[in-house]
């Protein structure tokens, strides 16, 4: 009945939620990584001043693949996301078709 399609609407939610916690902790896992190694870069060379423009380099490197790091994690949970409510799409209708009902849809 009408608690039991509640009941799969809530699992499949927080199925969603928990994947997308799952990817956003995969992201700050990247993040930290980053960070660290930035930081262990900056406090190894800053003895001379040709190693400085070495680190300075670097650091811009590091920065970017975090620039680079970040969109892709978005563009991957989006992704995921969009792929998740697709499938949750496609059960809710087959739920209706099950019950005889069908989902009207605006075609653009």
């Amino acid at each position: 009945g009408g608690s039991s399609y509640m009941s799969k609407a809530q699992a499949r939610q927080l199925e969603r939620i928990r994947k997308d916690e799952k990817i956003e902790a995969q992201g700050q896992l990247v993040k930290n990584d980053l960070k660290a190694t930035l930081r262990a870069s900056w406090n190894e060379s800053l003895e001379e001043a040709s190693e400085r423009r070495s680190l300075k380099h670097k650091t811009e490197d590091i920065k970017q693949e975090l620039r680079l790091a970040n969109k892709a994690l978005i563009e991957v949970r989006k992704a995921q996301l969009m792929k998740l409510l697709q499938e949750e799409q496609r059960q809710h209708e087959a739920e209706l078709h099950s019950m005889g009902l069908a989902f009207h849809r605006d075609r653009i």
